[in-house]
């Protein structure tokens, strides 16, 4: 059974939103994908679906509004 549209980007926001706050903790060499995906409670095949690649997922992330410090 496939994910509704609004489920699918509901998903992409909440990888994106975990990965710019592993960036912020952790710099562009700590994030895994693997890890990300668990942190999510969303499996690591289904990253695939939402980005191309980690380099993708890292280039959509720091597009991402940073909270000013």
């Amino acid at each position: 059974m496939g994910h509704s549209r609004a489920e699918k980007a509901l998903s992409r926001k909440r990888i994106l939103a975990a990965a710019a706050t592993r960036i912020r903790e952790a710099g562009l060499d700590g994030i895994s994908v693997g890890e990300l995906m668990k942190s999510v409670n969303l499996t690591h095949g289904g990253f695939y679906g939402h980005f191309e690649s980690r380099a993708h997922l890292i280039a959509a992330a720091l597009e991402q509004d940073w909270p000013k410090v």
